[in-house]
This record gives structure tokens, C-alpha cells and sequence, in this order.
């Protein structure tokens, strides 16, 4: 049974080529009947091409300035939730020609036969993809599969679809620009939301020249949650090392004749008591998008003893080999970064996944 007509298309756009409007045709063809597309602040030199999409029916929302993809597909989304309280789900494509009519119904139709977020995704084995494309997606993927512990073949496709049910949770993620789509995929992983993926056919005009991706800024947005991570890590960890470093030197001369180990264990939980909390703060605050109240700080208490038992092992090789001499700032960093290396993806994931889990609506657009 065909039901694409209870589907919306978004399509965001900026600065677009005739290849939108001969897109909308085909998707005409294809049973979609409705649209929405968003003109993403492209100027006054390209009102025809969405004065001729609003003729083929489409429903155009327009943005003054250029705000960016993420906000292009929230503006869309919302006006999709406030107006289109019957519609089965949305399917997202990119507006340069590059998601073929066929396979966003493949993607739309495998929507409603899963009920379940589907992912259009393409074959990057094909010689016709750009190389920067196969790297990024390469690079990307490896990130969500360390990080998030989820295998995604294109964590960078716009051919999304998405059923209703779904569609104001993923409106609230974060994000105004290219990352918003990465930070989908997170959203996703961590609200366990049922994901099927549908290989589509490669499709690259003209070397992907009229792409508006910006390789250094937007990959820097697109990582922006995995970075910040490690550098409150960091941070934290180098509170821990210096407050350990502190108190064991300020301990151990007023400690004569108490063992050894003690002093080493009784130092490192004062030191990461403090570096916890620190670090919990710097999440909360910097980090994670959502938040969980008391909940997610009891969570991460329970899995800051669990990391600071892992961590204990370097103190427990100092103090066997008793080696005060590795007690210094550099030598002991260097012996805790090991095991905190091997574990930091497993720590993000549950942090991500199990602590900082709570609905927030401090990045929702007005």
C-alpha cells in the first residue's frame, strides 16, 4: 500500500540549484504531495527558484539570514509538528540533487514498514566518491563506533527518515549547522530509538562543488561534544594529578611509620573526590545537552568509584615497587593517562547513554 502522501519532505536550502525544483517535481511523481522547504537566507537572487517550488505546491518557510542547516531542519520541524498532526512521519533530503527521487521513497516506504528511524546511506566504496567524503565519513564513523559502541555505515547522510513519533525529540537536539546531523545520531543512540539503514545510490555533481560544508569550522562543530569531553577530562585530570601530587608530598612528612599504601590511597581519594566533582560540573554544564538532576549525579558517582578503582592501579604498582621518586607531576600524569586512554570511550558512552539522560530545553529555538 502506497502511504507517501502521509510523509512531508524537508528540504533545507540554501543558495539552491535548479536541481531543487526538478527534484520536487520527480517526488511528485514519485506520490509525495507534501512539502516543506526552507530558504535558508539565500537572497533575493533566488527568490524565482522558491516562488516556482511554492507553484508546485510546496509549503516555503523562509529564514532572513542564513542560519544554518540544523536550524533550516528545526524551523521545518517544528512547523511540521504544529501543522501536520496527522502525517505518518518526515523524510529530510539535501536540496543539490544528490538524493535521487527513488531512493528517498525507498527510505520513506522502509519508514513505514519499520516504524523506526532510517538512514539513508551510501556506498562509499564506489570510485565516484570524492576522497574527502570517504575520509570524513571514515573518520566519523570510527568516532560514533569508539565513542558510542554503534556501527553506522554514513553518519553524514541528509537522507533521513523519521516517524512522527519521533520527531519532537530529535527537533530538541542541538546544533544550528552541521553538526546538528551528527548530533542526531547521538540523540538517537541515546534514546535507543529503533534505526534501520538503507543503502541509496552515490551521487556526486560536479565533485560535490556546490556543497556549503566548511572542512575546518563545521568539523569542529560536528565533533564539538567528543571535544569538549576530552578537554574536560583533561582538565579534570589535571586537578587530580596536582591535588594527588600536593597532598601526597604535604602527607607523607607528618606520616612517618603509616603504611606506605594508605597514604598513596587515602591521597588519591581526597584528590579524586574533588576531581569529580569537578568534572561532573564541567559536563553538566559545558558538555552533555541533556541533564538528569540528582539521578544523574548519583550514576556518576557510582561509576567515578568504578574509574577510581581502574585508576588505583597505577598507585597500587608505585607503592608495590615503592617508587616515590615516579611521584611527580609529569611521571605520574603519564601513568594515569594509560589506563584513562583504555577506558575513556567506555566512560563516555555510559555518561552519554545513562547519566546525562534527562529532556533539556536549554538549546530549543524559540
Amino acid at each position: 500500500m502506497n502511504n507517501l502522501k502521509d510523509i512531508t519532505v524537508i528540504i533545507p536550502a540554501y543558495k539552491p540549484s535548479r536541481y531543487l525544483i526538478s527534484t520536487l517535481k520527480s517526488l511528485k511523481d514519485e506520490g509525495f504531495s507534501d512539502f516543506l522547504v526552507v530558504d535558508d537566507g539565500s537572497g533575493s537572487e533566488y527568490s524565482e527558484i522558491f516562488r516556482e517550488a511554492g507553484d508546485l505546491g510546496c509549503t516555503v518557510l523562509s529564514h532572513e539570514n542564513n542560519r544554518g542547516k540544523g536550524v533550516a531542519l528545526k524551523t521545518a520541524m517544528k512547523h511540521y509538528l504544529q501543522n501536520r498532526r496527522s502525517s505518518a512521519g518526515i523524510v529530510t533530503a539535501d536540496a543539490d540533487g544528490q538524493h535521487l527521487p527513488g531512493d528517498i521513497r525507498k527510505v520513506a516506504l522502509s519508514m513505514l514498514e519499520n516504524d523506526s528511524v532510517v538512514l539513508g546511506c551510501r556506498n562509499f566504496a564506489d570510485p565516484k566518491v570524492p576522497k574527502r567524503s570517504v575520509q570524513g565519513n571514515r573518520f566519523s564513523c570510527f568516532m560514533v563506533r569508539f565513542n558510542l559502541g554503534r556501527k553506522i555505515s554514513d553518519t553524514q547522510t541528509g537522507l533521513r527518515a523519521i516517524p512522527r513519533q519521533y520527531v519532537e525529540l530529535i527537533s530538541d537536539v542541538q546544533g544550528d549547522r552541521y553538526d546538528y546531523e551528527m548530533n542526531m545520531i547521538f540523540a538517537i543512540v541515546r534514546e535507543n530509538l529503533p534505526l534501520k539503514e538503507e543503502t541509496i545510490e552515490t551521487v556526486y555533481i560536479d565533485d560535490n562543488s556546490s556543497s556549503h560544508f566548511r572542512v575546518v569550522r563545521d568539523s569542529i562543530r560536528i565533533y564539538r561534544t567528543i571535544l569538549l569531553f576530552t578537554l574536560m577530562s583533561l582538565i579534570s585530570t589535571a586537578v587530580d594529578v596536582l591535588l594527588q601530587v600536593f597532598l601526597y608530598r604535604a602527607m607523607i612528612l607528618h606520616m612517618a611509620g603509616v603504611e606506605y599504601i594508605l597514604v598513596l590511597l587515602a591521597v588519591a581519594g581526597c584528590a579524586r573526590a574533588i576531581s569529580m566533582v569537578v568534572n561532573y560540573i564541567l559536563n553538566y554544564l559545558f558538555v552533555f545537552e541533556h541533564r538528569g538532576g540528582l539521578a544523574s549525579f548519583v550514576k556518576y558517582v557510582l561509576i567515578g568509584i568504578a574509574v577510581f578503582a581502574i585508576h588505583s592501579i597505577p598507585l597500587v604498582l608505585i607503592a608495590t615497587f615503592r617508587s616515590p621518586g615516579m611521584f611527580t607531576p609529569g611521571k605520574y600524569a603519564l601513568i594515569k593517562l594509560i589506563p584513562a586512554f583504555i577506558i575513556f570511550p567506555m566512560v563516555f558512552r555510559i555518561l552519554h547513554n545513562t547519566v546525562f539522560t534527562g529532556r533539556s530545553t536549554r538549546h530549543r529555538e524559540e
